[in-house]
């Protein structure tokens, strides 16, 4: 996974917080209305969310997974203060796969997030190698 939105309906309160505080940032603006597109009601935020399907139980498929998170991005490492859990968003997935009998790692990558934007992929540092190495651990070739 690569900077996945993993709580969409936390993701969409925040972002409303944001707009309605003292000098918004502009990502808010454009994501608020993506979400009420894409999902239509909070309501159907948290039926479809990964991270709320883990602390409700639901059983989830858990293979292995890789998250690779860049440093700063507001959008996804977040802490998310209607949660009681104490780190952010990413720190908080991992705990709920884990106890839901998943294999995962939390990979931070120094790539400068501006929020709205993609990364620029040609300086996440070797993302992509140790991608390719966790494909490879994780898969049976078949011949």
């Amino acid at each position: 996974m690569s900077w996945p939105v993993i709580n969409p309906l936390s993701r969409y309160r925040l972002a409303r917080r944001l707009l309605a505080g003292a000098n918004p940032p502009e990502w808010p603006k454009s994501i608020i209305p993506r979400h009420d597109a894409y999902w239509l009601s909070e309501v159907n935020m948290a039926e479809g969310n990964p991270m709320l399907a883990l602390e409700r139980g639901e059983k989830v498929a858990t293979p292995p997974a890789v998250w690779f998170q860049g440093r700063g991005d507001l959008l996804h490492d977040y802490k998310d203060v209607e949660a009681s859990f104490p780190g952010n968003e990413p720190q908080r997935f991992v705990a709920n796969y884990r106890k839901a009998g998943g294999e995962i790692t939390l990979e931070y990558i120094d790539a400068e997030r501006h929020a709205g934007h993609s990364p620029d992929l040609s300086k996440t540092g070797d993302m992509f190698e140790r991608m390719g190495a966790f494909v490879c651990r994780h898969i049976e070739v078949s011949r």
